[in-house]
C-alpha cells in the first residue's frame, strides 16, 4: 500500500507553461501541507526532461518554509533552457526535501517526488544567421546531427551538406556556396578526421571567405596543425557524452554572435 502524499502541488504559472531556449523563465508552484504534522521544507528541486542521450538538468530552490497542517506557500524556480532540454513538451518532476517539526525539534530529512507537470519549450527565431557544420562522415554523423539540432535551438540556421537536396551538382561547388553564405562554421575534429582531407579543405574554404570558425575537438586529440598558434576558439567533447560538449560549444558561439550583433 503506497504512502499518502504529504504535499499537494499546484502550478501557478500559465498552463501550459511556455519557455524559449536561452531565455530566463520562472515556474511557480503552490505547496500545501496535506499531513497532520508541521513540515519544514528545506529545498525544492525540479528536473527537466533531457534531449536524447543527454543527462537530465536540475534547478534548486532553497526554501526554509515551515507549513502547519493545511498551510500553503509558494515556491519559485528560475531556469534558462539550454539545448540539452527536450524540445516541445518537456515533462517536469518536482522533489521536495523536508523534515517533520515536533515541538520545535526536526526529524531526519525526507523527500517526496511529484510528476506530471510540463513546460512547452520552443527555439527562438532564427535571427543569428547561417552556420556551416563540417565533419568527417560517417563516424561523426551522430555528433553532427546533435550539433544541427542544438544550433537551431540557439537561433541559428544550420547547414549540413548531406541535407542539401541538389545531389546531382558538383559537390565542392555546393559546399563552397554553403560556407560562403554562413557567418560561422563548426569544425568537428575527432580521432579519424585526419584520415581524409575533406574537413581540411572546408577549413581552407572558411578562411578564403572570412567565415569564423569554432573548433569542436575530441578529448585527448592534439590540436590540428591548422589551429596551432591561432586564436581560434575551440571546445573539447567526450564521445561518451556528446550532449554536454556540443551544448557548451553552441552556447559559446551564440554568445559570440550576440556580442557581435550588439
Amino acid at each position: 500500500m503506497s504512502k499518502a502524499p504529504s504535499f499537494g502541488i499546484r502550478q501557478l504559472s500559465d498552463t501550459p507553461a511556455r519557455a524559449t531556449y536561452f531565455e530566463p523563465h520562472e515556474l511557480k508552484y503552490s505547496i500545501t501541507n496535506l499531513s497532520s504534522a508541521r513540515l519544514l521544507i528545506d529545498r525544492g528541486t525540479i528536473q527537466f526532461q533531457p534531449d536524447l542521450a543527454s543527462p537530465p538538468d536540475y534547478v534548486d530552490s532553497t526554501c526554509g518554509i515551515l507549513l502547519s497542517p493545511g498551510g500553503s506557500a509558494e515556491i519559485i524556480f528560475t531556469y534558462t533552457p539550454t539545448p540539452i532540454y527536450l524540445e516541445n513538451t518537456n515533462e517536469v518532476r518536482i522533489r521536495l526535501d523536508y523534515r517533520v517539526d515536533t515541538d520545535g525539534r526536526i526529524g531526519p530529512r525526507l523527500n517526496e517526488i511529484h510528476q506530471g507537470f510540463y513546460v512547452i519549450i520552443s527555439p527562438p527565431a532564427a535571427s543569428l544567421g547561417d552556420v556551416f557544420i563540417s565533419y568527417k562522415q560517417p563516424e561523426n554523423s551522430r555528433l553532427a546531427t546533435i550539433l544541427e539540432r542544438y544550433t537551431r535551438r540557439a537561433g541559428f540556421v544550420p547547414h549540413l551538406f548531406v541535407r542539401d537536396p541538389n545531389v546531382g551538382a558538383d559537390q565542392w561547388k555546393l559546399i563552397e556556396s554553403l560556407i560562403k553564405a554562413s557567418h560561422s562554421a563548426f569544425i568537428v575534429w575527432a580521432s579519424r578526421t585526419d584520415w581524409g582531407n575533406g574537413v581540411e579543405r572546408e577549413i581552407q574554404l572558411c578562411r578564403d571567405h572570412g567565415v569564423r570558425e569554432m573548433l569542436l575537438i575530441e578529448h585527448g586529440i592534439p590540436l590540428p596543425p591548422q589551429y596551432e598558434g591561432t586564436l581560434i576558439s575551440y571546445k573539447r567533447f567526450d564521445p561518451e557524452d556528446l550532449s554536454r560538449g556540443v551544448s557548451e560549444a553552441v552556447t559559446s558561439l551564440r554568445q559570440r554572435a550576440m556580442d557581435f550583433e550588439s
